[in-house]
């Protein structure tokens, strides 16, 4: 039963990626913008697209900000109690910044903010 829900949430995940893609790669300096949802355009594309899914998994999506070596980052979490999903992380110009050697975990970013989440959120995050 478990594994009739990872092909779905790795589709949709591969889904909103694609659908995010765009030939905007502008990067602003430092990245500390007071509203990188509306400010970054990559960001609002994905969150918007997220908060347009019909999934039932979304209920357990959201997006944290936050500083990985003094530089702001994006992560798109998961909480769901049930699938391990894909997590990862993304530097200002929407890029992945991890790497087969580096794996970043929510632990290792600094001042770690929600950004965005479902209205109907199903899970309780502490940081």
């Amino acid at each position: 039963m478990r594994i009739g829900f990872i092909f779905p949430t790795l589709l949709l995940l591969c889904l909103i990626c694609l659908i995010s893609c765009n030939n905007d790669n502008t990067f602003i300096g430092g990245c500390d913008l007071d509203n990188p949802r509306d400010e970054l355009p990559w960001l609002k594309t994905r969150i918007d697209s997220m908060a347009s899914s019909d999934s039932p998994q979304i209920i357990y999506c959201y997006v944290v900000k936050g500083k990985y070596k003094n530089s702001t980052v994006f992560r798109f979490e998961d909480c769901n109690p049930v699938l391990a999903k894909v997590i990862f992380t993304l530097n200002c110009d929407g890029n992945p910044i991890e790497s087969e050697d580096e794996f970043i975990s929510i632990r290792d970013l600094k001042n770690p903010v929600i950004i965005w989440k479902p209205n109907d959120f199903a899970c309780q995050v502490s940081f």
